[in-house]
């Protein structure tokens, strides 16, 4: 072969790739349009970030010993129990929470001796004699450092042995769980009730029995439950994966939009073509999607918690799946699981994308979907499980959205006398409906014409959708300068959208549970009702009544005692004087923590010079006290991002609509548009203050009662370094008003942003420069601490750290700095120069 005839067969080689490449990206053109776009993958990475941030923290908020240190601890001891037989963990678990209750009694008379020596001499200091004789080994422990042995360390590791040895009894009787079940549903078989032929009961029983023989002879090992149950427990998750899917199904529509549809229609391959393109890319988005958002979580969780050596064993292994009929390890459990979120994700995007191709008009669309939306709530959360109609209640748009109980939980239900497994027939109907929507999306997609004879319903919706628009044109042309500002950045920017998601989720976290107060802190709440205020004679009086009442109870007692050593007092009239001293014992707690608070007044006066008052501190303490960091932090953080998500677009909407030139060159298009752009960043901000902190004060204020705005606020003993001496109302004044200057200065900061880049960017670096260190400072990593705005917007953390000082100011100043030059260049890019120009 000559070297011209192997050069000519190389060239066309070359040029049948070129070829094949460039087929394949036209090809790729709208999976790039859609998939790939700036604004979805912003939030896709926003998305993912939310879901870790609030993962890490919801596992802080429900520990009890501090997080990490106690799942490390449980984490170690699990792991050394890995290796023993269940006799031998449990017999060790057992002698270690016996060592421990032993340290705890030994504490407690430590307690007893130093709070009320008197009645320890008098109760129990020859009872600690005898128990230290009896457990002298320990005791001899216990005194050489009590501090390592303090209620708060013996607490969490009585906690965590606790755990782990019911860990051990399930693996241990799970064989003996297996056989139970199968010994009730052949008891049950044997009466008449239930051994109808052909009866749902019958059924139900041969299935029961029939789905557990699967799991008999499967080895079950000890290891950390919590990555897989916590990842479980949490529903953000599917609830974000929602929102990525309605706005991925919107990219869709983006032709109608932008007035391309009738050209996209009369394409050659722009309808059925085109819809199936675009169910392959819904298809490879969620997918896509599913597995970073999922994955992401797990791998959070298995860092968090430790563990991923455990993977490898039984799911069953974890108490939660005892019920779980397939038999699979860990590993496997987790990829099923993502799976079977992406598949019914894919159903819930194909009926976002029905309702959004039937109907054109964005508005009624979304309006039908909410509609939708309640309905099928509404079923799914009231109708029983055991009602004829929990068809309803599985087979529900809900129960797509978050398929966690329909995979782990074992239920069978009565289907025309059938009896179907709840997951069995969820799995029919997903595939099902996924093969039917599939082909009704495209179907309409292919048959829907952008211009068409309508039908009366139609015609009715859209004379009533015409009146409608009429009146909102209307009230939108008698707009003053700032509310057109302030319709850009609500409707145009979908800006009530984030206020709505943000009032939503905060309402949603108003306790609306009863607060059961023991004895003691009912007695406390009945004084605080009657006596608030000054301390003076009256309240005195009440003391030393009461603490009469109780000397009284403890001598009778004493002296009936000494009487039924001798014989003369019967058993009936000590028990009665003892079941007395008891009910006393919650007016002494009581007693006692009231006249403490007398005597932090009178050190006060001392000390300070202040008059407190008494008060019920327990709404200021839910506020402002170092127990709510967790609270305050987090307000802070949705806040923020709120601000951040809403005035990201006050210069970068115009470069992105090419407006820039045209408004600027108007007249008063520079300074008068820019005070109205100004007022109107004001007023979303406010508006994002008062939600935010309207409703912590009011969840807390429900709760608890907020009162005595007159008193000195160091009369509340977590205040008492606090240098001004003003009231306590002075004190929420300032606190909430230095949190609105806060959010105003952040949001100068977020517009000098948006006066320089374009409108996604300017979110994604708003985004990384204030969220992202604020996320990940809330979710545990306080190396960010120092960078992030989160502690100043707080500010509570700041107050209660300073001490006497002000170094609290010096952070909070210098933001209100950076806000001012934010404004000023704002103001000078878009008054003075000519550099903001169309995008």
């Amino acid at each position: 072969m000559s070297a011209l005839v192997r050069l000519h067969i190389c060239w066309d080689m070359a040029w049948a790739k070129t070829m094949l490449a460039r087929v394949l990206w036209e090809r790729m053109m709208e999976f790039r349009r859609i998939i790939l776009s700036r604004n979805l993958i912003i939030c896709a990475v926003v998305l993912i970030a939310l879901c870790c941030g609030f993962y890490v923290k919801e596992q802080g908020d429900n520990s009890w010993f501090g997080t990490k240190q106690y799942y490390d601890f449980k984490s170690e001891t699990v792991n050394m129990y890995k290796a023993c037989t269940v006799p031998q963990a449990r017999e060790s678990i057992n002698s270690r929470l016996d060592i421990l209750n032993v340290f705890s009694q030994l504490d407690m008379y430590s307690s007893f001796k130093a709070d009320m020596p008197m009645e320890y001499k008098e109760y129990y200091a020859d009872e600690e004699k005898e128990y230290r004789q009896k457990n002298a080994f320990f005791a001899d422990i216990y005194d050489s450092n009590p501090a390592k042995y303090s209620y708060q360390k013996y607490s969490m590791i009585f906690t965590a042995l606790t755990e782990v040895k019911n860990q051990v009894d399930y693996v241990d009787t799970y064989d003996e769980f297996l056989e139970n079940i199968k010994k009730q549903a052949q008891n049950m078989s044997t009466v008449s009730i239930f051994s109808k032929e052909n009866s749902f009961s019958l059924k139900n029983i041969e299935k029961t029995l029939k789905d557990y023989d699967g799991l008999e002879g499967i080895k079950l090992k000890l290891g950390i439950d919590e990555p897989v149950t916590s990842v479980m427990n949490y529903s953000l998750v599917h609830f974000l994966m929602l929102v990525f899917i309605i706005l991925l199904v919107s990219r869709l529509m983006s032709e109608r939009k932008q007035g391309l549809w009738s050209m996209v229609y009369a394409a050659p391959k722009g309808r059925a073509v085109l819809a199936l393109r675009r169910l392959g890319i819904i298809s490879a988005g969620i997918s896509i999607m599913g597995v970073l958002l999922y994955g992401s979580l797990f791998a959070t969780a298995f860092w968090y918690y430790g563990g991923l050596e455990d993977i490898y064993r039984n799911i069953q292994s974890i108490e939660m799946f005892r019920n779980f009929i397939i038999a699979m390890p860990v590993w496997a459990f987790i990829l099923l699981y993502i799976a079977v979120n992406i598949v019914c994700s894919i159903l819930v995007a194909l009926v976002v994308w029905i309702i959004l191709s039937l109907i054109s008009n964005t508005v009624p669309a979304f309006a039908t979907l909410g509609i939708i939306g309640a309905a099928e709530y509404v079923m799914y959360k009231f109708i029983p499980i055991q009602s004829n109609f929990s068809i309803l209640k599985c087979v529900n748009l809900f129960a797509f959205i978050d398929p966690t109980e329909t995979l782990i939980t074992y239920r069978n239900l009565n289907l025309f006398s059938l009896a179907i497994n709840r997951r069995r027939l969820c799995t029919i109907v997903l595939v099902v409906l996924l093969v039917v929507f599939s082909i009704v999306c495209v179907r309409i997609n292919a048959r829907k014409k952008p211009v068409q004879s309508l039908g009366r319903f139609e015609i009715f919706i859209l004379k009533l959708v015409d009146r409608l628009v009429s009146l909102y044109r209307r009230i939108i042309e008698r707009l003053s300068p700032v509310g057109h500002e302030l319709y850009k950045i609500l409707i145009l920017q979908k800006g009530i959208l984030v206020l709505v998601v943000l009032a939503w989720y905060l309402i949603s976290t108003i306790n609306t549970s009863t607060i059961y107060y023991s004895r003691a802190g009912t007695y406390i709440n009945e004084f605080y009702e009657k006596y608030s205020g000054r301390p003076g004679v009256a309240v005195n009086r009440y003391l030393e009544k009461l603490e009469n009442e109780i000397n009284d109870v403890y001598e009778e007692y004493a002296k009936l005692n000494e009487g039924y050593e001798k014989g003369e007092v019967t058993y009936d009239e000590l028990f009665d004087a003892s079941m007395k001293l008891n009910a006393y014992s919650a007016k002494e707690e009581a007693c006692s923590a009231i006249r403490s608070k007398t005597y932090y007044l009178q050190m006060l006066e001392m000390e300070r010079g202040i008059k407190g008052w008494l008060l019920n501190d327990a709404g200021y303490k839910c506020l402002f006290d170092e127990d709510s960091r967790n609270v305050n932090n987090t307000h802070a953080l949705l806040a923020l991002f709120a601000v951040v998500l809403m005035l990201s677009g006050v210069f970068s909407y115009e470069k992105k609509s090419g407006t820039v030139c045209l408004t600027r060159s108007a007249y008063g298009g520079r300074k008068l548009i820019f005070k109205k752009k100004l007022a109107a960043a004001a007023i979303i901000t406010f508006i994002i203050w008062l939600i935010v902190y309207g409703i912590e004060i009011y969840n807390v204020a429900r709760m608890f009662g907020l009162d005595c705005f007159g008193a000195p606020v160091q009369s509340l003993e977590f205040m008492y370094s606090f240098p001004f001496k003003i009231n306590i109302g002075m004190y929420m004044f300032m606190v909430y008003f230095i949190r609105l200057l806060e959010l105003l200065a952040l949001g100068g900061i977020i517009m000098a942003v948006s006066a320089v880049l374009d409108y996604e960017v300017s979110i994604m670096a708003s985004a990384a420069a204030l969220v992202i260190p604020g996320v990940l400072y809330v979710a545990g990593i306080t190396a960010f601490r120092y960078i992030s705005v989160i502690d100043p917007l707080g500010l509570v953390n700041l107050i209660s750290s300073s001490g006497a000082g002000l170094w609290w100011l010096v952070p909070v100043i210098f933001i209100l700095l950076l806000g001012i030059a934010g404004y000023i260049y704002a103001a000078f890019r878009w008054c003075v120069t000519g550099r903001i120009r169309n995008a």
